[in-house]
């Protein structure tokens, strides 16, 4: 088999970065150790509907978020109000995936949620909230910058990930991988329960301090890319 590099997430979530290897004539093989299902947080959707004079923007961090965030709105009958504020999301995977249930989005933020917190903060007024919908175990950090700056931001719990059972992943190939991408805290820790030995060996990149900071905790070291970009993976490649 031709040289392959491991994604810790389906590999139909990662097209552009599958087309990017392709062009090296390398194989992007998805190992999805975590599934996705939908989530309904009753009583933050009771706060959204209480709160809706005051919602001024969507801020939106993962491109698993929009779809059931419509899809929720639409049972509670929240929708199309709720469409209608504008959409800040970070990175281009989730501002096309905002786009595809038919929000408006004002701002993509290609440095990071933090980034694009700060940014999103300067254009609040005073009593106005952001709405964040989100997947069960949400990083904070953003939201630290909302609250450092005064400003309100309501995390809404739209999905959640559940662990795959080992057995139920795909077979590897027999050879090693180029590299592995690890895509989260919680991603890092499923795949070392479940990846086999010459997959581990393989150099390891991490979309993020905190994936990284969370494998090295699990005695696994990995190099941060620059931004939350898998992309970026392909320019570390050509350096190796």
């Amino acid at each position: 088999m031709r040289r392959w590099v491991l994604i810790t997430r389906a590999r139909h979530e990662a097209q552009a970065l599958a087309e990017a290897l392709e062009a090296r004539r390398e194989e992007l093989v998805g190992y999805p150790v975590l599934h996705e299902v939908p989530a309904d947080d009753d009583g933050g959707w009771h706060t959204v509907r209480r709160c809706l004079p005051r919602l001024a923007a969507l801020f939106l961090t993962s491109p698993r978020a929009p779809r059931h965030f419509r899809e929720i709105s639409e049972q509670r009958a929240l929708w199309p109000e709720l469409g209608s504020l504008p959409a800040d999301a970070v990175g281009a995977a989730t501002a096309a995936a905002c786009r595809e249930i038919g929000l408006k989005v004002r701002i993509v933020g290609a440095a990071g949620a933090v980034s694009l917190a700060g940014e999103v903060v300067r254009g609040l007024r005073p009593g106005e909230v952001v709405l964040h919908p989100t997947g069960r175990h949400h990083r904070e950090e953003a939201n630290a910058v909302f609250a450092a700056a005064g400003a309100t931001v309501l995390p809404l719990v739209v999905y959640d990930m559940e662990e795959c059972e080992p057995h139920l992943l795909p077979e590897l190939p027999e050879t090693p991988p180029a590299a592995v991408l690890l895509t989260s805290p919680r991603a890092a820790a499923a795949y070392l329960r479940g990846a086999p030995p010459r997959v581990r060996a393989a150099p390891h990149f991490a979309l993020g301090a905190t994936t990284a900071e969370a494998a090295a905790r699990l005695g696994l070291e990995s190099r941060i890319l620059p931004h939350p970009d898998p992309l970026l993976l392909v320019e570390e490649l050509c350096q190796t």
